[in-house]
């Protein structure tokens, strides 16, 4: 309560969300391309069909 009584409201809400969004979102940041690199999203690898000529 302290804190509360030093900053406005908004300021310390502020703070607060801040302060567990920012490592969160630092998180999301290094993990996102780390699991997308491991993950095959099915373009590497695939298998190309001969293509078809409908004559």
């Amino acid at each position: 309560t302290n804190i509360v009584n030093r900053f406005s409201p908004w300021m310390f809400a502020l703070i607060y969300n801040i302060s567990y969004m920012l490592p969160e979102l630092v998180l999301t940041l290094v993990a996102t391309p780390v699991v997308a690199s491991l993950y095959d999203f099915g373009m590497k690898n695939k298998k190309e069909e001969p293509e078809k000529n409908n004559e």
